[in-house]
């Protein structure tokens, strides 16, 4: 798998060292330096030493707004029926 395709980060919190994280690829992200994530465990094969993935949709990591299938992976809320 090519890396160029991942985006990953560093996290450092006060519990943890610094680790390495994932985020949900090609969807794009509103995080920036200083942005407070929520981290869930994930292991990803083809990435070594990335352990933990960004939930999306928890504090500073925005959600995808147009998703209609699998919404929880990605921080979007249920569509309002018109």
């Amino acid at each position: 798998m090519d890396w160029s395709l991942h985006e990953c980060l560093r996290a450092c919190g006060q519990a943890i060292a610094a680790i390495w994280c994932l985020i949900c690829a090609g969807e794009g992200h509103n995080l920036q330096e200083h942005s407070v994530v929520l981290l869930r465990g994930k292991r990803t094969k083809d990435l070594p030493g990335v352990r933990y993935k960004v939930v999306r949709g928890r504090y500073d990591c925005a959600g995808v707004k147009v998703r209609s299938q699998s919404r929880s992976k990605y921080g979007t809320k249920k569509p309002k029926a018109v």
